[in-house]
């Protein structure tokens, strides 16, 4: 799919962390922030 393997990585990493960004906001909002 990549020709180049850091470009996979990075756009993974960037995939992986925009989730986990979304997830803790959601949380944030509902208020079900169990820190």
């Amino acid at each position: 799919l990549f020709k180049r393997p850091t470009t996979a990585i990075a756009a993974v990493a960037f995939l992986a962390a925009g989730l986990i960004f979304l997830a803790f906001t959601l949380r944030a909002m509902l208020g079900l922030n169990t820190v």
